[in-house]
């Protein structure tokens, strides 16, 4: 069956309208924070994000969530990957810091940084986007095509929440668009090398962490 005929572009639409109405109608944070308000925000996400792929897998795949999502542990011998990229991520942002911000590290209070690295937005974004669209998009085409196809729409679920906040207009969306679309292939290439999520998705909570303490964004 296709995509189309087995109910993935169903899925990927109501979970972007479901988010754009979101983002547009509700009081919209880029970054949420440890109150109450902050804990529904994620809920909320959790619910439009997660809801639709877990009925989905039940009942149009019946397959085990947890298994077709990749949530298990990483091969012994792709232990390097991690390390290697989390190592070039950290190297690019203090590169692009010299290059185009004030070259120092910038503060960050300790809720801020807290909530970057354990918010559950980074894994409920890994779990729709790699988990579950990349290994739907891989059983119908190579490897780079499905990787291309679920980090463009990484980058497009982003531009509701750019309009929210009045950044559409900025000439550097293009240049932000183009940033996530690239990060979210190597989140792809790193969940193929790994045979597992959870590297994508510490990779993806660094990325977060570096953005917040490095560039102060």
């Amino acid at each position: 069956m296709t995509l189309l005929q087995n109910g993935v572009f169903l899925v990927v639409l109501f979970t972007f309208l479901a988010w754009a109405l979101r983002v547009t109608f509700v009081s919209f944070d880029a970054l949420s924070d440890l109150t109450l308000a902050g804990v529904l925000n994620e809920g909320l996400r959790a619910v439009i994000f997660v809801g639709p792929v877990v009925i989905y897998l039940k009942c149009v795949e019946r397959a085990p969530a947890l298994e077709f999502l990749g949530m298990k542990k990483p091969r012994n011998n792709a232990a390097w990957i991690l390390p290697l990229t989390g190592t070039l991520f950290v190297g690019w942002y203090l590169l692009l810091d010299g290059v185009v911000g004030d070259g120092r590290i910038n503060g960050a209070t300790t809720t801020v940084v807290l909530f970057t690295v354990l918010s559950p937005a980074t894994l409920v974004e890994e779990v729709y986007f790699r988990g579950f669209l990349l290994n739907k998009f891989w059983r119908v085409t190579d490897f780079w095509r499905a990787n291309l196809a679920s980090s463009s729409l990484f980058a497009l679920i982003h531009f509701p929440g750019w309009f929210a906040l009045g950044n559409f207009s900025s000439p550097l969306v293009v240049a932000d668009a183009l940033g996530i679309l690239a990060f979210g292939m190597v989140y792809g290439w790193v969940m193929k090398k790994t045979g597992s999520l959870w590297p994508a998705y510490v990779l993806h909570a660094l990325n977060n962490l570096l953005v917040v303490t490095v560039l102060g964004a």
